[in-house]
C-alpha cells in the first residue's frame, strides 16, 4: 500500500471478456477490511463502449516502481561469518588486495540481492572464490 499513489496507471483484466483494459488509479482505502483485511481501490477506466457490465470480475494489476538506485548483487557474492554478520570481499586495485567488508541486505529481485548499506558504486566484488579470501588477502584479479 506504501507504494501505491493517485494517478498511478493500472491494467484490469477482464477474462470473460478476453481484453485489458488501461485505467487509472482515483482512491485509495484508509482502513483494511476487518475479515479480509483487503484494501479498497477504485480504478477508472474508459468504457465508452459498455462492453463492462456491473458484476463482472476483474483482475487489476498495479505496477509500482523499484528503485532504480542502489546496488544489486548476485546473492553467491554474500558471505556470513560465525556471528552471522553479512559480507563481501571488495578489491582494493592499488594494492591487490581484498578486503572484507559489512553490508546490509535489502529484498531480494530475482537472483540478486539489494545492498541498502556497505559499498559504494563503482567499487569492485569478488564474486567467486571469496570463502577462501581472509581480510587483506593479495588477489590476482583475472577477466
Amino acid at each position: 500500500m506504501g507504494k501505491l499513489h493517485i494517478g498511478q496507471d493500472a491494467s484490469v483484466k477482464i477474462s470473460s471478456l478476453n481484453r485489458i483494459f488501461k485505467g487509472k488509479l482515483t482512491e485509495l482505502g484508509g482502513i483494511a477490511d476487518a475479515a479480509s483485511r483487503a484494501f479498497t481501490a477504485k480504478i477508472v477506466i474508459d468504457n465508452t463502449s459498455l462492453q463492462i457490465r456491473p458484476g463482472m470480475i476483474a483482475e487489476a494489476r498495479i505496477v509500482v516502481s523499484e528503485q532504480k538506485t542502489g546496488i544489486r548483487l548476485p546473492t553467491e557474492c554474500i558471505v556470513n561469518d560465525i556471528s552471522n554478520q553479512n559480507y563481501v570481499y571488495v578489491v582494493d586495485n592499488s594494492s591487490h588486495k581484498a578486503f572484507k567488508r559489512k553490508v546490509s541486505l535489502g529484498k531480494m529481485i530475482a537472483n540478486n540481492i539489494e545492498i541498502l548499506s556497505g559499498l559504494s558504486v563503482g567499487e569492485t566484488v569478488i564474486i567467486s572464490g571469496q570463502t577462501k579470501l581472509s581480510d587483506g588477502a593479495f588477489i590476482t584479479i583475472e577477466k
